[in-house]
């Protein structure tokens, strides 16, 4: 692992099924790390979006259960990933709520989850998406 990703891992990072779970920025993709052990495995997301931005697609993830949430960054799409069956699925954001000063410099950057809702937190802006 490059000295970047030890540092991502660590601000980044949810645990599942005894894994830890991130979102490289460098690489754009998701990993799984075996608690434990030194070497990272990419997952195979289905083919997403293409990247109309030089920015990563998912800043940040989150966790719901054994559900991994991406946080859209430059994506269009939130994605939500199932741990154990390995399936990806993607939501489409509302184009509404963003003016397009906000997609250029990214769309958000958290993600707080309760047992009801997920709120995903505006970066550029003052948006709380529910």
């Amino acid at each position: 692992m490059e000295n970047r990703n030890e540092n991502i891992i660590f601000h980044n990072t949810v645990k599942v099924n005894g894994f830890l779970w991130f979102w490289g920025l460098k690489e754009d993709a998701l990993f799984k790390v075996k608690w434990g052990e030194l070497y990272t495995d990419i997952v195979n997301l289905r083919c997403y979006q293409k990247k109309n931005s030089t920015a990563p697609l998912y800043g940040k993830i989150g966790k719901y259960e054994s559900k991994i949430i991406g946080v859209p960054l430059s994506a269009d799409e939130i994605l939500i990933f199932d741990c154990c069956s390995g399936m990806d699925k993607y939501i489409p954001l509302p184009k509404h709520i963003f003016r397009e000063e906000f997609v250029e410099r990214g769309k958000f950057w958290d993600i707080i989850v309760d047992e009801e809702y997920a709120y995903l937190i505006g970066y550029w802006s003052n948006k709380i998406l529910k």
